[in-house]
């Protein structure tokens, strides 16, 4: 899913994935057809905080510790999980990490 949004919202997302997050330019290949220029937040393997290729329980556990300048990553997962299902899309991956945090805590 993609987004337009303003040069404010991208000062806000600049600090929440500053812990070592890299923003880059991709191209955005659309459902209906056509293409434009997008940018996305990733972490690479020299990110101390990068878990990279793990169970849903590994990450699960992470993100149930971990906390940053935006606060817990737990709620983070538990409100992307939220707007999924309030956009009615289906994201095994995103819902098994919850199912096993929910676990955790």
């Amino acid at each position: 899913m993609a987004y337009l949004i303003t040069p404010e919202v991208f000062a806000h997302l600049d600090h929440r994935e500053k812990n070592g997050y890299l923003r880059l330019a991709i191209d955005i290949h659309f459902e209906e057809g056509g293409s434009e220029e997008g940018l996305v937040y990733i972490a690479t393997e020299d990110n101390a905080a990068f878990l990279g290729e793990a169970p849903e329980f590994d990450i699960a556990r992470q993100i149930a510790t971990s906390h940053g300048p935006s606060g817990p990553n737990r709620e983070y997962l538990l409100d992307l999980a939220h707007a999924l299902r309030e956009m009615g899309l289906d994201d095994p991956h995103v819902f098994e990490i919850e199912r096993h945090l929910a676990e955790l805590t």
